[in-house]
């Protein structure tokens, strides 16, 4: 397999994933950074627990499907929307366009996250902020 190939298999793999708490920790590079339109520049021991809160609020794991892939050494985009069933009963859809940046060791050395950010800032945070307090209710 060609590294290009890995790293598409590598950044499709983490994308359906994502609403399972993400992928083998190997996959990333210790100085990974991710960026979105809402989160702005994150580290990595920022991003894990992000995953880890979109896998708790989900009944199933977020659905993420990949409707395009653009690739070249050392960057995949992959064209993809999703849709999942929170724990509050609410539907959650979004389309989404990633950008990932490889290493020379086909590691994910920064992910951006571009999407609608209605649907996030309306329906998912509100749901993960209520899941949240809900948590530390019980603590």
């Amino acid at each position: 397999m060609s590294s290009l190939d890995e790293q598409i298999r590598i950044a499709t793999s983490f994308l359906k994933n994502i609403g399972r708490g993400g992928i083998d920790r190997k996959h990333y590079a210790d100085d990974m950074t991710c960026w979105s339109t809402l989160m702005r520049t994150v580290a990595l021991e920022d991003y894990l627990p992000k995953l880890d809160s979109v896998k708790a609020v989900f009944k199933e794991p977020l659905v993420m499907t990949v409707d395009s892939t653009t690739a070249q050494p050392g960057r995949v985009v992959l064209q993809v929307r999703s849709h999942g069933v929170l724990y509050t009963d609410e539907t959650y859809e979004n389309e989404y366009l990633f950008l990932f940046e490889f290493n020379d060791r086909d590691q994910i050395r920064h992910v951006r996250e571009y999407f609608n950010q209605d649907p996030t800032r309306d329906i998912l945070i509100p749901a993960i902020e209520a899941w949240k307090r809900a948590q530390a209710g019980h603590g």
